[in-house]
């Protein structure tokens, strides 16, 4: 019990750590992979975009590293929900590494989601247009209802 109650203060000593690393070399993929994992398990405000830039960062510095685009691209889909992003790493880890088949089921399921989120913006975006439209119509009914603006009149 006793052991379990330090974690906490253990956990921060590390993060610290990593965080004094990541100051004096900014470019390390390394430490930035493991600080990104500490600090998405702080749940700080704003630790999830800060641990998935950091991410993104490493796997950007080690083009030629697949492990690197799997680990960006898992995180990217599963705590930032950015399944485009996801699907970008994860096709540049195929192309790293032709014959993994983890990352080729990885891969089928950010196009899944890439996909399923672009219907989505696709459909919302029609939403607003059909109001906007509707909107348009209300107000120029309105104009020549009340005789208002420059609407033509009946004669």
């Amino acid at each position: 019990l006793y052991m379990a109650s330090l974690l906490p203060e253990l956990s921060s000593l590390v993060r610290r750590g990593y965080e004094d690393a990541h100051a004096e070399d900014p470019n390390d993929p390394k430490v930035m992979t493991v600080l990104a994992s500490l600090v998405r398990d702080s749940g700080e405000a704003g630790s999830l975009g800060r641990a998935g830039g950091l991410l993104k960062r490493a796997m950007e510095a080690t083009p030629e590293d697949a492990n690197a685009a799997v680990t960006y691209g898992a995180f990217a889909a599963q705590y930032m929900g950015e399944w485009c992003g996801a699907r970008d790493a994860f096709m540049a880890a195929m192309r790293l590494q032709p014959g993994s088949e983890t990352t080729a089921q990885l891969l089928r399921g950010a196009v899944e989601g890439c996909n399923k989120a672009a219907k989505k913006r696709s459909s919302k975006r029609g939403t607003v247009v059909y109001i906007l439209a509707g909107l348009v119509v209300a107000a120029v009914m309105a104009l020549v209802v009340c005789g208002g603006g420059d609407a033509p009149k009946a004669k």
